[in-house]
């Protein structure tokens, strides 16, 4: 890992959480949708798919996707 990239350990509860949103978008998007799933975003894509009922939807709203 080069110094410009900083690592931040996740708890047990938070790699569920990602793991279980990733699981509902296998073969239909990737990690940049993951991460709007998981804010909360407003997105037509999310909305369109009906990712917006995922219980994962928002779990990290407030949190800078970056």
């Amino acid at each position: 890992m080069n110094k410009n990239n900083t690592m931040n350990s996740l708890s047990e509860d938070e790699l569920t959480t990602i793991l279980l949103a990733a699981n509902d978008i296998i073969m239909y998007g990737g990690k940049g949708l993951l991460g709007k799933i998981l804010a909360g975003s407003k997105d037509k894509r999310i909305y369109t798919a009906d990712l917006h009922h995922s219980p994962m939807y928002g779990a990290f709203a407030g949190i800078k996707q970056k």
